[in-house]
């Protein structure tokens, strides 16, 4: 019988193998854990081919790696590194307190503001693909702007205001995003892929609107391609410059007035391209959001490029993606209270 020398001559060169595995699948993961957390945290333009993508894909992507080492050595290091990975996930993640909100706010949108609130707004940002059959399902929810994109003409839009609103209803037409109100509604500026106006709704608020819809990315997941990496730079650079000019806008309306912001971002939350943003105003789903909060696309959502912003005089309450029909897009609906009346 061999003895135990031999034994172990037998098989040190596969546990040899075993550990140097195991060192490279944890280092590996570590050094994933690092960069992509830095690209995530700093956002740069040049990393916008990997901050494109949820960052749960890469939590994924760098805990998987830990399942060799954890699951036959349970090493204390790669124990110590999947800890790291969840506190990552926590941070850069976009919807876990979302999810636990949808616990005690579901089905927020079926209720209306009480006059113990104030007077508040409803608002509904959708993609409708150039479709009047998911706008017209909109009624239900009684709100007082949607913000459309992809945009139908004016002709159509004329009969989706009367049958959302009859004569209470208006409308703006752009090129590629429109605004629908309950209220009188004056257009300011429209240009290729915005619109901007100034609305009394019916309860009386007076509001600056502005409904969007930046630069489609660019679908590749070429990452070993030197070029990927470059379109996506440049497309970030172009959605800025793009949200950049929309922001030039907000000059027209006065200091005071309460202003929205939505539509088809085409960049994911945390995305270098809303540091384009003026202080005082939010992102209202990271704010009071509840639920799966993506909305593209409809029927596998796994990014929330559809939202809406509010200025410093509109208090967000609740806002939710909810699905459709007849478009790719899940629409996304806030209600928002007037902190401060308008002069």
């Amino acid at each position: 019988m061999p003895n135990q020398l031999e034994k172990e001559i037998e098989v040190s060169p596969s546990s040899s193998i075993l550990r140097w595995l195991n060192r490279m699948l944890i280092s590996f993961s570590l050094l994933l854990l690092v960069f992509i957390g830095a690209c995530y945290y700093q956002q740069f333009d040049w990393s916008a081919a990997v901050t494109v993508y949820p960052s749960w894909v890469w939590a994924f992507l760098g805990i998987a790696l830990l399942f060799i080492p954890f699951y036959k050595q349970r090493k204390p290091v790669s124990f110590l590194i999947l800890c790291l990975w969840l506190c990552y996930f926590v941070l850069f993640a976009d919807t876990p307190f979302a999810l636990v909100r949808a616990v005690s706010n579901h089905h927020w949108y079926e209720t209306s503001f009480t006059p113990q609130q104030g007077k508040g707004i409803r608002v509904i940002s959708l993609n409708c693909s150039s479709n009047t059959k998911p706008v017209l399902t909109l009624k239900k929810y009684n709100a007082d702007i949607i913000l459309v994109q992809e945009s139908f003409g004016a002709k159509r839009l004329e009969f989706v205001t009367q049958q959302l609103y009859g004569e209470e209803g208006s409308f703006v037409a752009g090129i590629d995003a429109s605004i629908i109100v309950r209220g009188k509604i004056v257009l300011l500026k429209k240009e290729s892929n915005f619109v901007v106006a100034k609305a009394k709704l019916k309860n009386g608020v007076e509001v600056g609107i502005i409904s969007l819809r930046l630069t489609t990315p660019p679908m590749r997941s070429d990452l070993w391609n030197s070029d990927c990496w470059e379109v996506y730079k440049t497309n970030r650079i172009k959605q800025r410059q793009e949200l950049q000019e929309v922001i030039q806008e907000l000059k027209t309306f006065s200091a005071s007035m309460p202003i929205i912001i939505g539509g088809d971002f085409n960049a994911p939350p945390r995305s270098g391209v809303f540091q384009a943003f003026p202080v005082g105003y939010q992102d209202a789903f990271r704010i009071v959001g509840s639920g799966w909060g993506n909305s593209i696309t409809n029927d596998f959502p796994f990014l929330r490029i559809d939202q809406l912003w509010g200025n410093q005089f509109l208090k967000p309450l609740h806002v939710s993606s909810v699905v459709t029909t007849e478009t790719d897009h899940r629409l996304v609906m806030g209600d928002f209270l007037l902190v401060r009346e308008n002069q």
